[in-house]
């Protein structure tokens, strides 16, 4: 799991006593790591929009509570119905919901950035007809927004690849290969995602 953190922060730092604590308590709920995993980069996705230029988009792992919390609550509900206290799960958003507010993002995208339609339609294509639950569903996602990066035009690309490399700094290095890639990855997407104006699918 400090490795996901890494990767989505973007630079080498080790957990807190606090962060280790917190991740202690989200593996007591019962919760895969995949589901905490996805919290942190939803955490990630929301700071990243947010963070200054050189600016971490994540300075802790409690910065993620919130999101991961949620996560868990999504997971709860979908597999039991309940919090682990005793308490009703909060029904997440509807997947129909999710898909409309992204296939309206696209629309307008298609609309502003005509010579990217095929690309666009690409990705319209695979929301409209993929679980977004599925565990594949996230790396097609990643795949399809590769497609559309190299779709722009030079300049523009390598403006977006030189942005998403000063996410990073040199610590990161020291991660395993893994992070390392899944941070390239994460950078890359949300500083494409920003700039074409369009929300994280995930």
């Amino acid at each position: 799991m400090q490795d996901c953190f890494l990767a989505y922060r973007g630079s080498g730092v080790a957990l807190s006593a606090l962060d280790e604590e917190l991740l202690s308590r989200w593996a007591r709920t019962g919760a895969p790591l995949e589901v905490i995993a996805l919290g942190i980069r939803r955490a990630a996705e929301k700071g990243a929009w947010h963070a200054k230029p050189g600016e971490p988009a994540l300075r802790s792992l409690r910065a993620c509570r919130r999101q991961v919390e949620s996560e868990i609550r999504k997971h709860q509900w979908r597999s039991a119905g309940a919090t682990g206290d005793g308490r009703p799960a909060r029904r997440p958003p509807s997947a129909a919901k999710v898909r409309r507010q992204m296939q309206s993002a696209l629309q307008r995208l298609a609309s502003e950035r005509p010579e990217l339609t095929e690309q666009i339609n690409q990705l319209a294509s695979l929301i409209a007809h993929a679980s977004l639950e599925a565990e594949d569903f996230r790396e097609r996602i990643d795949l399809a927004e590769a497609h559309l990066l190299r779709a722009l035009a030079f300049p523009e690309r390598i403006e977006v690849l030189k942005k998403a490399r000063a996410q990073t700094n040199g610590s990161i290095e020291q991660a395993s290969s893994r992070a390392r890639r899944l941070s390239r990855r994460f950078h890359r997407g949300v500083v494409l995602r920003n700039s074409l104006g369009l929300p994280s699918f995930w």
